[in-house]
């Protein structure tokens, strides 16, 4: 993996991003990615379990969908004080879904079991570059809670 140290802090370069953004591709274009994101994430605790329990899973999934495109985009430094990233910060806050900052451990945990279980090219090394690329938004969503 290599660094860029580029004026944004951005801690991937740009080839490492598009190697994020191609896996992204790759997972959505599988129709079991979202359905078998949300089993692997709920199945992380009965209070994630419990959080997602009357759930609108078609409407969730087309959020999800936009989510990830998001936090693909702020670790590319694209989207910090954006009112995509505001906006995403604060559905997940205390004062709208609860979303406990603890849990975006477990929300990243569920992300790579199942870009492992999807993305016929991971490897240890696109797990590193999508933790990575996941940190600058989760650091966000968890200062917002």
């Amino acid at each position: 993996m290599s660094t860029n140290p580029s004026e944004t802090n951005n801690p991937l370069s740009y080839d490492d991003l598009e190697i994020v953004k191609a896996s992204l591709r790759r997972c959505l274009a599988n129709p079991e990615f979202l359905d078998r994101f949300y089993k692997n994430f709920t199945s992380m605790s009965a209070q994630i379990a419990e959080q997602f329990k009357n759930t609108n899973f078609a409407f969730q999934k087309i959020m999800l969908k936009s989510s990830l495109h998001i936090m693909v985009t702020m670790a590319s430094g694209g989207m910090q004080n954006s009112d995509a990233m505001d906006k995403l910060a604060t559905v997940h806050n205390r004062d709208h879904r609860n979303i406990k900052p603890e849990w975006y451990y477990d929300w990243l945990d569920a992300l790579m079991k199942t870009i492992r279980e999807i993305d016929p090219q991971y490897n240890a090394s696109i797990d590193q570059l999508w933790r990575t690329a996941m940190q600058p938004g989760i650091a966000y969503m968890q200062s917002k809670y």
